[in-house]
């Protein structure tokens, strides 16, 4: 081992970190798309169980719900969401697992980049 080529695994590795952390920035819009949808689902099932508490029909843009059609879309949109929150746990995951990588391989490489500049002195001699 050398001060070069410590030099070049730093930089190797740095490179490395930012690629991991643009993989990462590339399935972050998919989470927001994904909470998005949960939010707009919420809402929707939300309005609906308001209707169906008071035993109001809605107009929705699907047709006329009355309260036993509601409470059956109610049940729709908790499937739904359930699934949707699944999805969106396991980007998340990954997200996460993509961010610890990230600072792992950020670390090690400032270490390295610190081991060349400890290693050029002894190197001289």
């Amino acid at each position: 081992m050398n001060p070069p080529t410590l030099h070049l695994a730093g930089l190797v590795l740095l490179l490395s970190a930012m690629l991991v952390a643009l993989a990462r920035l590339h399935r972050q819009p998919a989470v927001f798309a994904l909470m998005s949808e949960d939010h707009d689902l919420a809402d929707e099932r939300a309005s609906l169980v308001k209707s169906a508490s008071e035993a109001k029909s809605v107009v929705a843009s699907y047709g006329v719900l009355h309260p036993p059609n509601q409470i059956k879309r109610i049940e729709e949109l908790n499937q739904k969401r359930n699934s949707v929150r699944a999805a969106m746990n396991k980007i998340n995951n990954e997200c996460m697992r993509l961010y610890r990588v990230r600072n792992r391989l950020l670390l090690i490489g400032y270490a390295v980049f610190l081991a060349e500049r400890i290693w050029i002195p002894y190197c001289k001699v």
